[in-house]
């Protein structure tokens, strides 16, 4: 659960010496040249740098005028959510499985449909959980389904559910267990994130959409990057220690985050408008997500086989992790293909069949993508299942034996540690 996530991370913190003060309203912040002022339930705490996590209402950011308006960022969409009891398992509404080896109850399920999506979050799906809650949502692009304001907000988010039936199915008996909440246009974004003596995390920078849910995966390198820097900078006896230009590689992590985010959500919902497109689609985020946990993990080999934390810091060396990674120039040309199929698409330029194609041709082009693991760029591919040991050892059979070199030399250069 996300809260026992949060917890352990407060605790290690705590163990470390933090002094954590709990239902503290932050209302002002004063940046100086010596310190930082920090005003909070009536009272000042001065400080030598401030970090900002507060999110979409930053005091810091609108005082700073780093917040930009919504139209910086392509995506478009608003949200209907709440927490329900008496979700039951998909699998026992749907009439035939899709064969994966695990529950489609046991994940985070989502369902596409143009102009929008729904996510089911059962917290319930695994041994040691002692929740009966599950989230459940729907995003919209509001130029598909503009806010009806004439209906509450869990009338709308069933208005939409009645149109797809196994949703219906899923959903219809559940009770909702606090307020439903339905939000306008949730995407902001900031002009930058670091300033003298602070700066404001990824999370209070910008909000794109949880399609794909990457907040935490942003949190955890901003959270490296960022401790690195003020591990450097609480060390150094400059004077000029805590100035912006010796954080400017935060701020950089943080552009290439939300332009990230926002390509690959916005092109999502462009995709969604046609089932083909989005197989296409899907099919390629399956494969650049993959090949992007390769480049982590083979950090994690390195360390394991060397024992030297310092191979971690690699990573510091690039914009955002992955960018340095061999197969990067050869996925941005991917992207930018199958991103000019989907305008022409929505553009009404290409019927929804060619865009299809264009997508998975140049899916089937990408020699870095193993062909006898998962038949990437051809329609009928579906499912994959990573989580067999077997198909695991045939991708790294692949990569260290036939994958093109400049993969083999630059993704899988490490050892496999014994087995256990």
């Amino acid at each position: 659960m996300r809260e026992d996530v949060d917890q352990y991370l407060l605790d290690v913190a705590k163990k470390y010496g933090c002094d954590y003060v709990d239902n503290t309203n932050i209302t002002d912040v004063n940046i100086y040249d010596t310190h930082v002022d920090v005003s909070a339930n009536g009272d000042t705490i001065k400080c030598e740098y401030y970090v900002d996590s507060s999110g979409r209402n930053s005091i810091l950011a609108k005082k700073m005028e780093y917040r930009k308006g919504p139209d910086e960022l392509e995506t478009n969409s608003r949200s209907i959510f709440t927490h329900v009891t008496g979700l039951p398992p998909y699998d026992k509404i749907i009439s035939k499985s899709p064969g994966q080896s695990k529950r489609l109850h046991d994940g985070t399920l989502h369902h596409a449909f143009p102009g929008g999506w729904f996510w089911v979050i059962p917290f319930d799906n695994y041994h040691r959980s002692g929740s009966k809650l599950a989230s459940v949502g729907l995003q919209l692009d509001p130029r598909c389904f503009p806010k009806n304001d004439e209906m509450t907000a869990e009338e709308e988010f069933f208005s939409i559910a009645e149109q797809y039936p196994s949703v219906l199915a899923h959903l219809n008996d559940v009770v909702a267990v606090q307020p439903w909440i339905r939000t306008d246009r949730l995407q902001y974004s900031s002009s930058r994130s670091v300033g003298n003596r602070h700066f404001i995390s990824n999370n209070t920078y910008s909000f794109t959409d949880p399609l794909y849910s990457n907040g935490l995966i942003n949190t955890f390198e901003s959270v490296f990057y960022a401790s690195n820097l003020l591990l450097n900078a609480f060390s150094s006896t400059d004077s000029s220690r805590f100035h912006a230009k010796d954080f400017e590689p935060l701020d950089e992590l943080h552009k290439e985050q939300v332009q990230l985010a926002d390509f690959m959500v916005a092109n999502a919902y462009k995709a969604m408008h046609s089932f083909d497109t989005w197989n296409a689609w899907t099919q390629m985020w399956l494969g650049q997500v993959l090949f992007n946990d390769l480049w982590l993990q083979r950090a994690c080999f390195q360390y394991f086989s060397t024992g030297d934390k310092q191979r971690f810091l690699e990573f510091l060396k690039e914009p955002k992790p992955g960018m340095l990674a061999p197969f990067n120039g050869e996925k941005k040309e991917m992207f930018q293909s199958v991103a000019n199929a989907l305008n022409k698409y929505r553009n009404g330029e290409m019927n929804e069949n060619d865009a299809a194609n264009v997508m998975l041709q140049s899916l089937q082009q990408q020699d870095w993508l193993p062909q006898h693991i998962y038949k990437w760029g051809h329609a009928d591919s579906r499912h994959v299942d990573f989580s067999k040991m077997e198909l695991v050892g045939m991708l790294l059979d692949w990569g260290m034996k036939d994958s093109p070199e400049h993969i083999r030399e630059g993704l899988f250069d490490f050892e496999l540690p014994p087995p256990s």
